[in-house]
């Protein structure tokens, strides 16, 4: 299981790559004319992304749990 320094650094790779997709699909809908295609590619893109980081979180609180779990047995 990873590290949750780790962890925690994916995840903010991730925060990054999803602002830039925010921005894109902001850019796309804020246009005179909408390209359907590539608006409905980042709106998919955005809802991947945006799994792949509940994933991630839900994963960060299990190894938090774990790492206090620990911390409270040694003490």
């Amino acid at each position: 299981m990873k590290t949750l320094e780790t962890l925690l650094a994916a995840m903010a790779e991730l925060l990054n790559k999803l602002e830039a997709t925010l921005a894109q699909e902001q850019q796309l809908l804020s246009a005179g004319q909408v390209n359907a295609p590539l608006l409905h590619h980042t709106t998919e893109t955005k809802d991947e992304q945006l799994s792949t980081l509940q994933h991630m979180n839900h994963q960060r609180q299990l190894l938090e749990q774990e790492t206090g779990d620990r911390i409270a047995g040694a003490l």
